[in-house]
């Protein structure tokens, strides 16, 4: 595994790439996590916020596509499907799984999605198709108190979103000093497969859809 790993972040490390950092206004996306753990109780899930984070994230590639696609030699292939990968730490390394047609989704799905491959992973019951179909990575390191980071891209992704995490912080709103959760995302792209214009654009509908998460009830 630790092979395959260097192996990965030395291609990883030959990409022209760029971060984008931005912070953004949760609270309501907070509120929202915190009103479905009652609501998802007889769906035997606890809604985490990085749940509506994927979900956020989906949304947005399905409209920015040029995010969700391979560079395979000097060849952009956007992909149709959202074969969204997500990072998971293990004891020898890490992990990308992948949650197939996340696209076709509703929230709850995704959050199931994460759960039965968590299992798997603990259980090593992966299948290659599960580890090797990504077409953009989510890696969330806000549970190890990581404000900001520069992910690295798991190619041939073009893209790939870091999660910090969520503080509650004075915020000056219509003129007012309030306190509101502030998460942060960091996201890294293939300059020779996007530019900085979409990718930013990109970045700002996500942070749009988490800012107001209202869509994301079924």
């Amino acid at each position: 595994m630790r092979a395959t790993i260097a192996r990965r972040m030395t291609d990883s490390s030959q990409a022209p790439t760029v971060t984008l950092n931005t912070h953004v206004d949760v609270t309501d996306t907070v509120a929202l996590q915190r009103r479905l753990v009652s609501e998802w109780r007889p769906k035997r899930i606890r809604p985490q916020y990085q749940d509506l984070v994927l979900a956020a994230t989906v949304r947005a590639l399905v409209e920015h596509p040029a995010a969700n696609a391979h560079l395979v030699g000097n060849e952009v292939h956007i992909l149709t499907p959202v074969n969204l990968g997500v990072a998971f730490a293990v004891s020898d390394g890490l992990l990308v799984p992948v949650v197939q047609d996340a696209d076709k989704k509703s929230l709850a799905e995704i959050a199931q999605a994460i759960r039965d491959i968590g299992a798997k992973v603990k259980s090593n019951g992966l299948s290659v198709e599960e580890l090797t179909t990504g077409t953009f990575t989510v890696t969330n390191l806000g549970a190890y108190e990581v404000e900001q980071f520069n992910p690295l891209l798991n190619p041939p992704e073009v893209g790939i979103l870091g999660v910090g995490r969520v503080e509650e912080r004075p915020v000056v709103v219509d003129g007012v000093i309030v306190i509101r959760s502030v998460g942060s995302l960091s996201l890294t792209f293939d300059h020779r497969a996007l530019d900085g214009a979409p990718a930013a654009d990109f970045l700002k509908t996500l942070a749009g859809f988490l800012k107001s998460p209202d869509w994301m009830i079924d």
